[in-house]
């Protein structure tokens, strides 16, 4: 399925991370303090420089929960499917290179198999995305990862809360949530965000680390783009 070009644009809108507003932490202050620093640091450029992709990412979303049908629900799967299918190994990598978190942290908790699950409990044709629009590997790329990859995390363990009072299931014959179900459990996330984001103090780490988010949510974005929630597979494995 063909990728409309905005995309592209989404890729190139955020990724200006000014360098006159990344401040390098003093690294004489006391190692504690200077890690909190440092981690509420990279989080709060990452948040400015992928502000207004995020809120688009929301904004396709939006209603959700009111609609009648899952259609919406099952376009969100299909693009967490397709994301994560691409995201997880690149960060798998990452930690076996051993560029990231030592081996006791791991590779980020897999919710593939869950969305795997999803998919076919749905019947859900898979979204097929171009690797242009993968971030490239390195600490400070997988720190912008990262940082996506957690911030959707909190977004499913809100939804997860949406689908418990019944009402939406009841409406909706057949959804499945064991993507939102594993999302809603603590993972180590969080924890590799930190340890990454103590490596790329210097301002261009952070340059590269605001440019891999604003690709992540370019993925993302694609990949809704290229959702059709309607779309069933076929007996040959096709979408119809």
């Amino acid at each position: 399925m063909a990728m409309r070009r905005p995309l592209q644009v989404l890729h190139t809108e955020c990724i200006s991370c000014p360098m006159n507003e990344i401040t390098t932490i003093r690294m004489d202050k006391s190692e504690g303090r200077a890690h909190r620093e440092a981690v509420a640091s990279t989080r709060a450029i990452l948040r400015s420089e992928t502000a207004e992709a995020h809120a688009r990412l929301d904004h396709r979303f939006e209603g959700m929960f009111a609609a009648a049908s899952p259609d919406i629900y099952h376009r969100f799967v299909r693009m967490n499917h397709a994301c994560h299918a691409m995201l997880e190994p690149l960060l798998a990598r990452e930690t076996d290179a051993r560029r990231g978190p030592p081996a006791t942290q791991g590779a980020p908790v897999s919710l593939l198999p869950q969305l795997r699950a999803d998919m076919e409990a749905m019947e859900l044709a898979p979204v097929r995305l171009d690797s242009q629009f993968l971030p490239q590997s390195g600490t400070a790329e997988a720190v912008g990862a990262l940082y996506v990859l957690e911030g959707s995390r909190l977004g499913a363990r809100f939804l997860h809360r949406a689908f418990q009072d019944g009402e939406v299931s009841r409406r909706w014959s057949g959804a499945t949530t064991f993507y939102l179900d594993a999302a809603a459990r603590p993972g180590n996330i969080a924890g590799m965000l930190e340890m990454y984001s103590e490596r790329i103090g210097s301002p261009h780490a952070l340059q590269r680390a605001c440019a891999s988010a604003c690709a992540t949510f370019s993925l993302f974005a694609a990949a809704a783009d290229a959702s059709d929630a309607t779309s069933r597979p076929t007996a040959d494995g096709d979408t119809a």
